[in-house]
């Protein structure tokens, strides 16, 4: 028999949703006005700052390339670590408390003394700052690409699986990207997916490290705000609808996991 939830739980979820959605559906109505000074409804409405921005280059290269760096350092972010955490939890399972240390070690640094240290690093050499600023964005985002392929990987059992395998005459690399490979796939792209959206959205490393030298999303709209604040409210829900898809991305993941999952366990 289903228990019925009382009034106050949904009153309370209910207050929680609007103090969430509020300032979200301001910004919107905000982006959608001409002149809203001294009213308390919105003066005008208007569409034209959505296609000033949709029809502006310099917001189609600033997400470009958002989208280059972020995509670049969880790629490598990913190649680095699924054969790293393979070699540890198959071969190499004492290792693995350590490893969980150090892959935490970048949420004990600020980004702005990252930053700091980086720019002292590398700002008089010849390195491009892009690079630097790709291999902060691998270290920032190392700890979410570790625990979810860690997760993934303690999931199907890979010891008894590797073992398995080398019985039936596979190689290491051979079980690796034939066996394992597949059989993490979905906790591998919910990583890409979380530490994608962490990049995409990140502002403080990339101010610090380039500036406007290298305008990413988050610099332009930083700019944009000095500007023009209709402007910049659109630019902010087109962002939030951007994230909106991909944590619906990761959770529809997620749930297909724990659903195959469940049918894994009820197999006899």
């Amino acid at each position: 028999m289903k228990s019925k939830t009382g009034i106050g739980p949904k009153v309370i979820v209910g207050i929680l949703m609007v103090y969430l959605f509020l300032p979200f559906f301001i910004t919107l109505v905000y982006s959608l006005t001409d002149m809203w000074n001294i009213t308390v409804l919105p003066e005008s409405y208007t569409l034209k700052f959505y296609v000033e921005m949709f029809t502006s280059e310099r917001f189609w290269m600033a997400i470009g390339r958002s989208i280059f760096i972020s995509t670049v350092s969880v790629a490598l972010a990913v190649l680095v670590m699924t054969p790293v955490v393979f070699a540890i939890a198959a071969f190499s399972p004492k290792l693995e408390s350590a490893m969980k240390i150090i892959t935490l070690l970048p949420y004990a640094i600020p980004g702005v003394i990252s930053a700091a240290a980086l720019l002292r690093a590398y700002g008089g050499t010849d390195l491009p700052m892009v690079l630097v600023l790709a291999g902060a964005y691998f270290v920032l985002v190392m700890p979410l690409v570790y625990s979810g392929i860690n997760n993934a990987m303690h999931a199907i059992d890979i010891v008894p699986v590797t073992e398995a395998a080398r019985v039936l005459g596979a190689s290491t690399w051979t079980t690796f990207l034939r066996i394992i490979v597949p059989g993490i796939a979905p906790g591998i792209l919910v990583s890409t997916l979380l530490s994608f959206s962490t990049l995409f959205g990140e502002f403080v490393v990339a101010n610090l490290l380039i500036g406007g030298s290298f305008e990413t999303v988050q610099i332009y709209l930083y700019l944009i705000m000095k500007q023009t604040g209709h402007l910049s409210s659109a630019v902010v829900v087109i962002y939030v609808f951007i994230m909106t898809v991909i944590c619906a991305a990761v959770m529809k993941l997620s749930s297909g996991k724990k659903e195959h999952k469940q049918l894994k366990e009820e197999k006899p």
